[in-house]
């Protein structure tokens, strides 16, 4: 069974174009999550992909690993986390 993934804003070294704060998140489960930007969504999603059919994805540690937004301007950082059973 695919396991949800929590995808969380951990961090932003510049100005968010679309003016994401830290500790905004997003659950991704059957359906692309709302609000997220194609910038953000083309970052995670291959992490996305690997964590909720139980794959390990290069460059991740245990259950979270990060990828940063390419809009160079932005350089938002987000946690990718795949959650238990349950959440």
């Amino acid at each position: 069974m695919a396991r949800k993934v929590k995808v969380t804003v951990s961090a932003i070294e510049g100005k968010c174009g679309m003016g994401f704060q830290k500790g905004q998140s997003w659950i991704f489960d059957r359906t692309i999550p709302g609000g997220m930007c194609t910038s953000g969504f083309n970052a995670v999603f291959p992490m996305v992909v690997a964590f909720r059919s139980g794959g390990q994805p290069v460059g991740a540690q245990g259950e979270v690993g990060f990828r940063m937004c390419p809009d160079v301007d932005g350089r938002v950082i987000y946690e990718v986390r795949r959650l238990g059973e349950g959440e």
